[in-house]
Formats: C-alpha cells, sequence, structure tokens
C-alpha cells in the first residue's frame, strides 16, 4: 500500500514538471526473484490509471 502510495503522490509531480517518463528499478537478493512478480503489479497499477507503461525484465533465467 505504500507503494501506491508514493505513486499516487509522485506521478502528479512528474507531471507537472513536465517529464515524459519514469523509470523504476526493482532487485532482488537472497536468490528469491520477487522483483517481476512486483514489477507486473505495478504495471496494472499504472494500466489501471490509463498511463502508458512498459515492463523490462533483465537477467530471468
Amino acid at each position: 500500500d505504500r507503494l501506491y502510495e508514493l505513486l499516487n503522490y509522485i506521478i502528479p509531480l512528474y507531471a507537472q514538471e513536465g517529464r515524459s517518463y519514469l523509470t523504476i528499478g526493482v532487485g532482488c537478493t537472497g536468490g528469491r526473484h520477487r522483483s517481476p512478480a512486483l514489477i507486473e503489479e505495478i504495471k496494472k497499477f499504472f494500466k489501471n490509471k490509463k498511463i502508458a507503461v512498459m515492463a523490462v525484465h533483465r537477467d530471468l533465467g
């Protein structure tokens, strides 16, 4: 929930500043590889707000 609060706070600020994109990076430690699932949830959040979104998953294998 706090992540969504943060995104709801910063998205309008980025728009007010005229920024055309926001880059979010998420990494994993400890071999759990939860970041792809988190990124997919963030992607859904943006899509539900009708905001164009692109997700790139590195180092999956």
